[in-house]
C-alpha cells in the first residue's frame, strides 16, 4: 500500500521470511544464508517477521552465516 519496497534474499535449506507493509516509503530487507534461520513463520500472520505500519519506516534483518536463528521487526507510526 504505497510506495514501499520489500527484499528477501535467501540461499541455503530450509529458510523462512514473511514482511508486511502499510503506508507510504516503507522499505524492508532480509537476507538469509545458512540453515533453517526463520523471520517469523512464512504465511502465518500471528508470528510475522516484519511489520510496518505507517510512514517512512526501514528495516533490516541479516542472518548470513546462521544457523537455526529467528528475528523479527515491528514498527508502528
Amino acid at each position: 500500500n504505497g510506495d514501499s519496497f520489500a527484499s528477501i534474499m535467501q540461499t541455503g535449506v530450509s529458510q523462512e521470511a514473511e514482511t508486511y507493509q502499510t503506508g507510504d516509503g516503507n522499505i524492508a530487507e532480509t537476507t538469509q544464508n545458512g540453515n533453517s534461520n526463520q523471520v517469523g513463520q512464512a504465511l502465518s500472520g500471528a508470528a510475522a517477521g516484519i511489520v510496518q505500519t505507517g510512514d517512512l519506516n526501514t528495516a533490516t534483518i541479516d542472518q548470513d552465516p546462521s544457523t537455526f536463528s529467528t528475528a523479527g521487526i515491528s514498527q508502528v507510526g
